[in-house]
């Protein structure tokens, strides 16, 4: 049941997601992944609904057998996202119930980020940098008493400002943290480029996709590929899916040639730039590093890591993978990601 709701999910069908993992946890209730799934539901689609009863579930799975699984960490960060909502919604002038609410997220991010898994310690700091940032702008926008004399007003700015420096320095550190968590852990998410730039509207520098095509050279390959199934002839199938803009399904075959061939680096470089083009960026990452591991003199997989690290803003990085590479000119296909370039 669990990975039927993960599927729904993947779907974003939330309501089916949501059904098959009430029933996952009524078989367990300590399943983190069913609760993961819930949590993610009512983050992703703003339920209006207190989270009182996800948190009672959220709890019980944290302290089960599953507590310290990725999908707890995962489950404990939609959590946290579900609360920043509300103490965004929190009214400016509710300053202390703002103070009180921020408590509780920094709490619950710091628990996702303490369970060890990158992605979601990566995501926890964003949002705990986020949270003192918000905190910080209302504060500092908070307007002094009225009928106050010019001096009274200047003292009142004056302890506004001292109020606003340490909620800002916890802000900046929890920014540079996070991007130096991310280079190093070789994160590649929103969250990472939320933190270069210090705001929640951050999304994924995943490549424009262009318009599918239907090149008549598909149909041949398609038949080569169904009549030999060798690594080679679903490669160029998967090749020429990728030229078409077809992504998905350039994954399925590529996917099917890293199956038969695990060693075959060009398969996996082309599998990497299938997922991201996608929008599953680590997936990605893992696959160029699977490319290389196979074959570290493959430059493709280079050139295209270098894009990834480009994309995602960290320069130093991009530029290091293309001081290997001699002849970054040669490098070209349906299999090369020219979001590099922005780096050199």
């Amino acid at each position: 049941m669990v990975l039927l709701a993960q599927t729904h999910l993947r779907a974003r069908d939330y309501v089916k997601a949501k059904t098959a993992a009430d029933v996952a946890l009524k078989l367990d209730k300590t399943s983190a992944a069913a609760v993961a799934v819930l949590a993610e539901v009512q983050a992703t689609t703003a339920v209006k609904e207190p989270p009182d009863a996800l948190i009672k579930t959220l709890t019980a799975a944290v302290q089960g057998p599953d507590g310290q699984t990725e999908e707890a960490a995962k489950g404990l960060w939609y959590l946290g996202e579900i609360l920043y909502r509300a103490y965004k919604d929190l009214p400016a002038d509710k300053v202390e119930e703002k103070v009180t609410a921020l408590q509780g997220l920094e709490g619950i991010y710091t628990q996702a980020a303490s369970l060890g898994y990158p992605e979601w310690a990566v995501a926890s700091l964003w949002k705990v940098g986020l949270v003192y940032a918000h905190l910080a702008d209302v504060v500092e926008a908070t307007p002094a008493p009225s009928g106050a004399s010019a001096a009274d007003a200047q003292a009142f700015r004056k302890a506004v400002a001292e109020q606003v420096a340490p909620l800002r320095q916890r802000a900046q550190d929890a920014f540079t943290a996070c991007v130096s968590r991310a280079e190093s852990l070789e994160v590649f998410s929103v969250a990472v480029l939320g933190c270069r730039t210090k705001s929640d509207a951050a999304s994924l520098p995943v490549p424009a996709v262009g318009a599918v095509a239907q090149p008549g050279s598909l149909e041949e390959l398609r038949k080569k590929a169904e009549a030999t199934l060798t690594a080679e002839a679903l490669e160029a199938l998967g090749l020429g899916y990728l030229e078409a803009n077809q992504f998905g399904l350039a994954q399925l075959t590529l996917g099917r040639v890293t199956e038969l061939a695990d060693t075959r680096a060009s398969a996996h470089n082309a599998l990497g730039w299938a997922l991201l083009n996608q929008g599953d960026a680590m997936g990605a990452r893992e696959a160029y590093a699977k490319a290389l591991e196979a074959d570290p003199t493959y430059d493709k997989a280079r050139l295209n890591l270098a894009a990834l690290r480009c994309r995602f803003g960290d320069t130093e990085g991009a530029k290091r993978e293309l001081s290997v590479l001699k002849d970054v000119g040669s490098l070209s296909g349906p299999d090369v990601d020219s979001g590099w370039s922005a780096c050199k």
